[in-house]
């Protein structure tokens, strides 16, 4: 007996990755806002011709709840890439950075003018890692941010996604900071 299964989707908008090319590729994460950005780096990597620096910045609550430690290690070993992590409370081993990963930010290499920041995890990091990259000098149409909202319906039809003016289904998930940088700074959003 064969069964079928259907699937939808992608629904709604990724990550600019054709504006990344030629520029600084800046990725900001915190807690399992990492998962999303996984793909982006290994897209990166595998045709590291296309883009300047790879700067790759993750931040967790403990130590211990970073995934793919042994990845990020080997990350960490390559010339062409720097890799900034932190973590609010360290156990035993931990050989990067205690704290906030918006804290990394002033040691990230990369050129304000020639980047694109892309950012993944909780609105309050996202919120904090944008007005940094702003006092770097990064232009804001330069930032894009991952909204994470429950979607039921993926058509901009039941409003469960709804971000102000915004459907995460349809013109998201990834927004560009200025679509956005309003509600970010109001509570409630």
């Amino acid at each position: 007996m064969r069964k079928s299964y259907g699937v939808r989707g992608p629904f709604g908008r990724g990550w600019p990755l054709e504006n990344a090319q030629d520029r600084d590729l800046v990725l900001i994460t915190g807690g399992l806002g990492c998962a999303p950005l996984v793909s982006v780096i290994h897209y990166a990597l595998n045709r590291r011709q296309l883009y300047k620096r790879l700067v790759i910045m993750q931040g967790v609550k403990h130590s211990n709840d970073l995934i793919w430690r042994q990845q990020y290690q080997q990350w960490a070993e390559r010339a062409d890439i720097q890799i900034l992590l932190a973590a609010d409370e360290t156990g035993a081993h931990w050989p990067w950075a205690k704290g906030y990963v918006t804290n990394l930010i002033a040691q990230a290499q990369f050129d304000s003018d020639n980047c694109i920041a892309l950012l993944c995890g909780p609105e309050v990091m996202m919120q904090t890692a944008a007005k940094q990259l702003l006092q770097r000098q990064v232009p804001e149409q330069q930032i894009w941010l991952s909204m994470e909202r429950n979607m039921k319906c993926a058509v901009g039809h039941c409003g469960h996604c709804q971000y102000g003016a915004h459907f995460v289904c349809k013109q998201g998930p990834v927004f560009n900071y200025p679509e956005i940088k309003q509600l970010l700074s109001q509570a409630g959003f």
